[in-house]
Formats: C-alpha cells, structure tokens, sequence
C-alpha cells in the first residue's frame, strides 16, 4: 500500500495491518480513487465541465496551474519517480 495512504489512514485511527486481502484491496483502492478524482478535478480540458467563460490566454493559465497542483498531488502521493513515469 502507498506508505502516505498508509499514514493517513493511521491519522483516521484505521487499523490496516491485521486486514484481510479482501478487506483491504478495496480500502486501498477507494483511496486511490479519491485521489485521482482530485487530480482529475484539477485537470482542465476544452471539453471539461470546469471550462469558465475565459479568454484564451486566462484559460491557459488557469490550466497551467490546475497541471501544476494536480503534478503536486501525484508526486506528494506517489513520488516524484513515479510521476516521471
């Protein structure tokens, strides 16, 4: 399991270690799933539903920094390497 979910859940007083497979597959893959939802709300495209009415250069921007956070979010959950990758 990701060692920052694994904090994180230790945070929320979950106790991982003595889970089954079958409960804990599942946990892990909620998390993950939670965090790609972020990442993907952060992830703005033309079609997107979070398109505002902006100029061209103001849409690029916004863009850019929505990139920048959601690189931010993977590398904080998963490392720089991976995100390389």
């Amino acid at each position: 399991m990701n060692e920052r979910i694994k904090e994180l859940a230790e945070q929320a007083d979950l106790v991982l270690d003595d889970l089954p497979d079958n409960i804990l597959m599942p946990l892990e893959n909620f998390a993950e799933l939670i965090i790609q939802e972020c990442i993907g709300v952060l992830s703005l495209t033309k079609d997107g539903t979070m398109k505002m009415n902006l100029n061209g250069h103001m849409l690029k921007l916004v863009e850019g920094i929505g990139k920048a956070y959601s690189t931010g979010i993977k590398e904080h959950f998963y490392g720089v390497e991976e995100c390389n990758k």
